[in-house]
Order: C-alpha cells, then structure tokens, then sequence
C-alpha cells in the first residue's frame, strides 16, 4: 500500500491530465472529459476517509479517471478543474 501512495501522480497539463499509478499510467485530453465528480469516502467524517475526484469520459466505452484527493492542490489546480462541467451541481439542480 506504501509502495502504491509512493507511486501515485497527477500532472496536469494545459490540455490534459496524466495519472501515473504503480503498473499503469492513463491521459485523457479536457476534449475527452465530459464531466466531473467527487466521492466522498465512506462513512465520511470530516477529516476521515479519502475521496475521489472521478473524471467521467465523452466516450462512455471507455472507464472513468478516479483520482485519491491524497495529492496536494492549489489554486491552479482548482482552476484546471473548474472548467470542466461538475456532476454533482447538474444532479442537484436537477433534484
């Protein structure tokens, strides 16, 4: 599980993000994203848990990007994010 955190990075470029896990590596491009969500953990408790931010595909052939909120973020970081469309405002607003 050390190993694993140890191995987890984001980077985010202009035009797309990267995902670097211990085996595996995905990109997708913000063309490619149709939306975002977050997941709280469960049982959350604030200030327990992890959560997710899971960047939803165009393509619904191909699997969702979950990323661990483990990582450091600033405000270019949420400004990357702010773009592109958040799930959970439209399921609300649709409530």
């Amino acid at each position: 599980m050390i190993l694993w955190v140890w191995r987890f990075k984001v980077t985010l470029r202009p035009d797309a993000i990267e995902l670097q896990r211990f085996f595996s590596t995905r990109r997708l491009t913000r063309l490619e994203i149709k939306e975002r969500r977050l997941l709280l953990a469960k049982g959350y408790v604030r200030g327990a848990g992890i959560s997710e931010l899971v960047l939803v595909p165009q393509d619904s052939r191909e699997k969702e990007l979950h990323m661990l909120m483990i990582i450091e973020n600033d405000d270019l970081f949420h400004a990357w994010f702010k773009v592109i469309p958040n799930a959970d405002k439209r399921i609300r607003a649709y409530r």
